[in-house]
């Protein structure tokens, strides 16, 4: 056996020992209850239960996670429900003894299976390393617990006055297949820079920003303690119990779609920005923030294209434009592997989320942004924040052919209004369609005001 993976052997037999020993998980269950009445999502909301529904739509069935208390709150409010899973301790268990039984094995490649987060950073750094022209990695500052926060930049040709797609992953500390799809990303591209044309091209005319690992505190936490922990790390009166990062952000911050109580999975902490993790983000785009034109934020599960507003219904002024570019990222994973992504705007097609990242990015800076829900698509046996790791790869597939859909829309001239590469009488229709619609692309001066001045200004985009 190589030592490599004697000493990976090691390391993963004892975080599952770490889970085993402890065994948070005993006696909780996942039940599946079969219809979505608003009686029973109040009912579920008193008992902070731990929802793995990502799409709770009326009459439709909703799965939860339950502690023995709650559980037997549930019995008391005579739900109607079955049980998916009656021990999940015994699926932690199962998941850790196959992780570290394959880590023994000289046949199974990287992304064949889950990584901790040391296995990660090694990862990383041999990405760079590969290609340091074009790829840097930097620690962009520090979690709550101290632990380092990746940035990673690529940058085909060096300039620096380029447009910025931004990416990240793992807000969500058990949505393990997010770091590992965007991992898969950021080493497809650098690998095919120099080599594949459409990916030389658009890393020369685009800078990316990764942020992988935006929650390293929670996603340790999450091998090698509990598995299912979804905030970071904060302490409150001496208990340990997190925020959710994804409703920290400064965009209708304590709003629908999150909670004020510390036991909740979508507490949204003290104040917006509160929480170390989000300060190092920030500080992670300062420098780029007005070439910012492109985020997305990847998360599990679903099989989502979702654009704001996540804290309204009511539509953004750009809903068409999300929804047509959106389409592209669909598109893309529909070529690379035949799954089907829907596209829509969060709250309505998902939930109401307030705090997020992807309306921050949108109402700051403008940017075309979505949070990706990557798959599996449910109803499923078991959490689909937790599929089995050959899901790793396909995932992975979708995630970097959506994404170069995504950067050759953000990187395609202004007046190629249909897209066909090529600027043509039908561009000009299609302007002209936009422009009797209200459109806000039809707005080429951006003065609020659909008037000649627009015509004038789009035959000078043609011009150019």
């Amino acid at each position: 056996m190589k030592l490599r993976n004697l000493l990976a052997s090691l390391c993963v037999a004892s975080v599952a020992l770490g889970q085993t020993g402890e065994r948070p998980y005993e006696g909780h269950k996942q039940i599946r209850v079969p219809a979505a009445t608003r009686a029973v999502v109040e009912a579920l909301d008193t008992l902070e239960a731990d929802i793995w529904t990502h799409r709770i739509v009326p009459m439709r069935p909703i799965d939860l996670r339950l502690s023995p208390e709650q559980y037997a709150s549930v019995l008391e409010l005579g739900l109607a429900h079955v049980v998916v899973a009656d021990d999940l301790q015994a699926v932690v268990d199962a998941e850790q003894a196959r992780i570290a039984a394959r880590a023994a094995r000289d046949d199974i490649g990287w992304y064949d299976e889950y990584r901790t987060l040391d296995e990660y950073w090694v990862r990383w750094q041999s990405i760079v390393d590969a290609n340091p022209g074009i790829a840097s990695i930097d620690v962009a500052g520090r979690s709550i617990e101290g632990r380092d926060i990746p940035v990673i930049v690529l940058n085909g040709d060096g300039r620096t006055d380029k447009p910025v797609f931004v990416i990240n992953a793992c807000q969500h500390a058990r949505e393990w297949l997010s770091p590992a799809a965007t991992t898969f990303t950021i080493e497809s591209l650098v690998n095919g820079y120099g080599s594949d044309p459409r990916i030389t091209r658009l890393l020369d005319d685009m800078e990316w920003v990764f942020l992988p690992m935006v929650n390293p505190d929670g996603f340790d936490f999450s091998w090698t303690d509990e598995r299912f922990w979804r905030k970071n790390k904060r302490m409150i009166d001496d208990r340990l119990r997190g925020v959710d990062l994804n409703r920290n952000w400064d965009i209708n911050w304590g709003g629908p779609g999150s909670s004020s109580s510390p036991g909740s999975q979508t507490f949204h902490g003290d104040g917006p920005f509160s929480e170390p993790e989000l300060q190092v983000f920030l500080s992670a785009i300062d420098s780029v923030g007005d070439r910012i034109v492109g985020h997305l934020d990847v998360h599990t599960h679903s099989q989502l294209v979702l654009s704001p507003w996540g804290y309204t219904r009511d539509a953004p002024a750009d809903l068409a434009e999300l929804n047509e570019v959106g389409e592209a990222f669909a598109d893309g994973v529909l070529d690379a592997t035949g799954a089907i992504y829907e596209v829509g705007q969060t709250a309505t097609v998902l939930y109401l989320v307030s705090g997020g990242g992807s309306d921050w990015f949108y109402d700051e800076f403008g940017a075309l942004s979505w949070t990706i829900e990557l798959r599996p698509e449910g109803p499923i046996t078991l959490p689909g924040f937790d599929p089995p790791p050959d899901q790793i790869l396909p995932a992975g597939e979708e995630l970097l052919e959506g994404t170069l859909r995504l950067a050759e829309e953000f990187t395609r001239h202004p007046a190629d209004l249909d897209r066909d590469d090529r600027l043509t009488l039908f561009d000009y229709l299609r302007f002209q369609a936009l422009w009797a619609e209200r459109d806000p692309r039809a707005d080429i001066d951006e003065n609020g005001e659909f008037d000649a001045a627009d015509l004038a200004a789009f035959d000078a985009l043609f011009g150019s």
